[in-house]
């Protein structure tokens, strides 16, 4: 009998490795992540991608046994929770008054050592904030500035032009590219499609961008300004709006060669 019952434990254990979870998709950084949209300095960034990303990004990194259900069930659920919570990788998408919800939240989080959670630190033991670590990201996270009021303006390295990477100047001119397709003016599917080709030219830039200081951050005081205007492109409800919006985004691009080598 005990042989019998566990021959069905088996046969149920291996039956329920066939249905599978919804796996969290693994991305690059795009153009509405927090830590770009808050231009992150490289140790905050490390802090927060190694105790935050896995359950609040769509750059979730699953351990093995969260392949193996019913734990993999248990995980899955975990990070879909967490992410409806607050999903960083989507941060430039939130209106203005969630974005500054969610900051005080997360400060207030860490301050109380709710977060990360108690279980996630017994299993990922570097996750966990030393004093000093929380103390510097508490007071980073309180010393972001979300005013939109407020703009970031660009500005010449003493008189001289920054030094970009070959990779950002060869986005750029892609995207220069882009403008001069001819675009049907019978579908306005098509401003909706360039913009999507645009956010995607975006995520490249982002991701091989070797920049650091100064130089770094005046590129991304031109670059997030376009992310706006990407997203209001692919928006466009009329032919007439579509061109104005692709009016604004050429003007923007040809001012990059003003700051930039």
């Amino acid at each position: 009998m005990k042989k019998k019952i566990g021959y069905i434990l088996l046969i149920i254990i291996i039956g329920i490795q066939f249905i599978r979870t919804d796996k969290a998709i693994i991305e690059y950084q795009t153009s509405d992540d927090f830590l770009i949209q808050t231009n992150a300095p490289e140790n905050i960034q490390s802090l927060i991608k190694n105790s935050c990303y896995d359950c609040h990004s769509n750059s979730t990194t699953t351990p093995w046994y969260g392949e193996i259900a019913p734990v993999s069930w248990y995980i899955n659920d975990h990070i879909n929770e967490g992410k409806e919570e607050l999903n960083f990788s989507a941060w430039g998408t939130y209106k203005l008054k969630r974005q500054k919800h969610k900051l005080e939240e997360s400060w207030e989080e860490i301050e109380k050592e709710k977060m990360p959670l108690e279980d996630y630190i017994k299993l990922h033991g570097d996750a966990s904030f030393s004093e000093e670590e929380k103390i510097q990201l508490i007071e980073w996270l309180k010393s972001i500035d979300l005013d939109p009021k407020k703009e970031n303006t660009l500005s010449l390295n003493n008189g001289e032009k920054w030094e970009p990477n070959v990779e950002t100047t060869d986005g750029i001119k892609r995207m220069l590219a882009l403008l001069n397709e001819e675009i049907n003016g019978d579908e306005l599917a098509q401003y909706a499609k360039i913009g999507k080709a645009f956010n995607l030219e975006m995520k490249t830039i982002f991701s091989q961008c070797t920049m650091t200081g100064e130089g770094h951050n005046q590129l991304h005081n031109f670059l997030l300004p376009l992310v706006k205007k990407f997203r209001e492109l692919e928006e466009s409800k009329t032919i007439e709006e579509g061109e104005e919006k692709i009016k604004r985004i050429r003007n923007h691009l040809n001012n990059y060669t003003n700051y930039f080598n």
